[in-house]
């Protein structure tokens, strides 16, 4: 008992087992788990009478602070991984985008090039990443959302170490290698991809990647990473950023409003008081526009209609608002806060 050995047997194909067959043999193994049960009990006994047992409140407190603390690591981990993976993106000279979802089948990728690339007639395996949109989101003012990733599987192996191998990024006459491992994780993460086609989808997603790159330069936590960044023919722009999960939007209940843990709560005040002490106000706080993740995290994001010159009073507001949101409230009327930055722009231009 004290060190203990776990025996596993063959596949076993219940069809066609015999001797003994499939009843006979479930019925063994039920017997075998509950004696052993009986067995291990004293010991159990013996153990839990040598230890003080905890208080409820104690007890509380020991799993609440053990969910602060691997929600702290998740988000550091989280993060770690965005990084890796916007520079393994960033070394490739051309990200070649298929999409392949519905009735959707790319035969010929959209290409996305670097800006520092030589545009050629034509790219070898390892001048290039492959990334497959697998769901269409939906779409908006900065054009269609998707949900993709990269196709690691295609990516070309060097035969002396069998590991993926992309050779790429030129910039002054030069190339660099970068040697990936079968298990990285990294490359297995799902992503969103935001595709402006029209003129004002463009500019809607070139104020919202200026946005980003204030809050991540400010520190601001609770937003998704900004991933990468490029144009295609045509002024066609694309903007990656992580996969923060889904929209709270997607739990509303019959009355129109969300149950948050009080968890969620907390870190929706704080993750907005950041995005405002950074200089940047919202404008559209809903819960279509505030992300949860499958370990409950929270994060802000689409920004194209953000503001960097927000008023006293539009920082208010929008306190207000989320404060309504968290305490049950529904905010997902079509209301905005403050003065569109874009058609002030216009307007200042005409």
């Amino acid at each position: 008992r004290e060190r203990q050995t776990l025996f596993l047997s063959n596949l076993i194909d219940i069809r066609t087992c015999k001797d003994p067959a499939y009843g006979g043999l479930w019925t063994a193994l039920q017997v075998a788990a509950a004696l052993d049960a009986l067995q291990r009990l004293p010991l159990l006994e013996n153990a839990a009478s040598s230890k003080r047992k905890l208080t409820f409140d104690e007890l509380h407190r020991q799993i609440k602070r053990r969910k602060h603390d691997d929600a702290t690591y998740r988000d550091k981990e989280s993060r770690s991984f965005d990084q890796t993976l916007s520079a393994y993106m960033a070394k490739f000279s051309v990200l070649a985008v298929f999409f392949r979802f519905d009735l959707f089948d790319s035969p010929a990728p959209l290409l996305l090039l670097h800006p520092d690339a030589e545009r050629k007639a034509h790219y070898g395996p390892a001048e290039y990443l492959k990334i497959i949109v697998y769901k269409r989101l939906g779409a908006g003012s900065v054009g269609d959302v998707y949900r993709a990733m990269i196709d690691g599987d295609t990516q070309p192996k060097d035969p002396q170490t069998n590991t993926k191998r992309s050779s790429l990024t030129k910039g002054k006459g030069k190339s660099r290698a970068m040697v990936v491992s079968d298990s990285d994780d990294f490359l297995h993460r799902s992503f969103i991809l935001k595709l402006a086609l029209t003129g004002a989808n463009a500019r809607r997603l070139d104020h919202e990647l200026q946005v980003y790159r204030h809050l991540e330069q400010a520190g601001v936590s609770g937003i998704p990473s900004l991933l990468e960044y490029r144009w295609g023919d045509g002024g066609l722009r694309v903007l990656m950023i992580s996969d923060a999960g889904q929209p709270l939007g997607n739990r509303l209940n019959s009355e129109r409003k969300v149950d948050l843990s009080p968890e969620a709560r907390i870190e929706l005040k704080s993750v907005l008081t950041s995005i405002h002490e950074a200089g940047v106000i919202h404008r559209d706080v809903r819960s279509w526009n505030i992300m949860e993740d499958e370990f409950g995290r929270v994060r802000f994001t689409d920004f194209d209609r953000s503001s960097l010159e927000g008023t006293p009073e539009d920082y208010r507001a929008e306190k207000e608002r989320l404060n309504r949101f968290v305490e049950g409230g529904f905010i997902d009327k079509a209301d905005v806060i403050g003065e569109d930055p874009l058609r002030r722009r216009k307007a200042k231009a005409k």
